[in-house]
């Protein structure tokens, strides 16, 4: 199934949280949602007054760092992704 993104909003597949730090596996409640994650799709931009889209400032492909609060979580086939706005995203990691 395609799911597109509407206005600014993109999809993102989040990176695996840490489990283990070097041969010591870590509790469930010591463990960390990661706040990274790689870009699935993103909408067409924000639709301004002028009836122009605003551009996405990141593509499909890049792996991003973005607020821990500033997600929504769904699941597709099973697979847990996240939904937020453009601007939620606070850098691309390289």
């Amino acid at each position: 199934m395609n799911l597109t993104p509407l206005s600014d909003l993109i999809i993102v597949r989040p990176d695996q949280a840490v489990t283990k730090v070097g041969l010591i596996e870590l509790a469930p409640s010591s463990q960390e949602e990661a706040k990274t994650g790689i870009v699935l799709a993103t909408g067409p931009g924000r639709l301004r007054d002028n009836g122009k889209f605003e551009p996405m400032m990141v593509k499909p492909g890049q792996r991003v760092l973005y607020s821990e609060f500033a997600k929504e979580k769904f699941k597709l086939n099973g697979e847990t992704l996240f939904t937020m706005h453009d601007d939620d995203v606070l850098g691309v990691v390289e």
